[in-house]
């Protein structure tokens, strides 16, 4: 079985041989556990069984849940934590990182720091718990000033060698590997934006914050996955994307370091379709 998601959208199921299987939509997810927006993240873990994580506006009484592609909430897990947003979207950042590693499920939540993975019995047990003393999104200041008045350190997604963490009031994102216990910064590149839809219909500025790609000239690198060798991270482009942003401009401000590499990237960009099949990026991390 062949499984397409789309964050906020839907998740469709086909056969090997193409044939169109089930559909099921955020909208059907959303009215089952109770929630009143589409803001949803799901993946596919294992046979029929999809995990999801909601993004909290502070309100929610559902914070994850297991479910079927019919629709059937096998297991939903409360919320705890509630607190007065500023009107009824959730918190500003992506909530939450969700990635199987050996058949297991993780789950992190994007203000807190305990990473939780599912067991055989379909309980959430901590996995572990990120320290960072005295630049931590506290619960008694959550939502009452702007996240630009204090310092905070957001860990985005953690992987089975590596941990994606953002640092606010400040332009750098960092990745620590954990083999060696050696953190990297990278400057993010304001210069680079997308443009993606709320669901209220208004749109947004998203910048793309990632390790700065001056191999090719290409967009930066967000570690979307990570291949289970474990030295190989995997990152997703839309076709439309690259098309868009990686124009004369903006290789004009690379100083680009493989030539050969630029010119590979190049012929994919001529030969790419606005609306092709999403482009993998693969690193591979000394």
């Amino acid at each position: 079985m062949i499984y397409l998601t789309s964050n906020f959208s839907e998740i469709v199921a086909y056969r090997i041989t193409g044939e169109f299987v089930k559909k099921i939509t955020v909208e059907e997810l959303s009215e089952k556990v109770n929630i009143n927006h589409r803001y949803i993240n799901f993946k596919h873990w294992k046979e029929n069984l999809f995990c999801a994580n909601v993004n909290l506006s502070g309100k929610e009484q559902c914070r994850f849940f297991i479910f079927t592609l019919e629709g059937e909430i096998v297991k939903l897990f409360q919320n705890y934590v509630f607190f007065n947003s500023r009107g009824n979207f959730p918190i500003p950042f992506m909530e939450g990182g969700l990635y199987c590693y050996n058949d297991d499920f993780f789950y992190k939540q994007g203000y807190s720091d305990t990473l939780f993975r599912v067991s055989d019995q379909l309980e959430l047990k901590a996995e572990a718990v990120f320290e960072v003393p005295g630049n931590k999104i506290s619960e008694n200041i959550r939502y009452q000033i702007s996240y630009k008045d204090f310092t905070y350190i957001q860990v985005i997604s953690v992987f089975e060698n590596y941990i994606w963490m953002r640092k606010s009031n400040s332009t750098g994102i960092y990745l620590y590997a954990k083999k060696n216990n050696h953190l990297i910064s990278f400057a993010s590149d304001p210069f680079l934006q997308k443009i993606l839809p709320l669901p209220d219909g208004t749109m947004r500025a998203f910048a793309l914050d990632g390790l700065r790609n001056d191999i090719d000239g290409g967009l930066p690198f967000i570690p979307n996955g990570q291949i289970q060798n474990g030295q190989q991270m995997v990152c997703v482009y839309q076709s439309y994307l690259l098309k868009e942003k990686l124009t004369e401009e903006h290789f004009a401000r690379y100083d680009i370091k493989d030539p050969e590499a630029h010119k590979r990237l190049r012929t994919l960009l001529t030969n790419l379709d606005w609306e092709d099949n999403p482009v993998l990026m693969i690193a591979t991390f000394k």
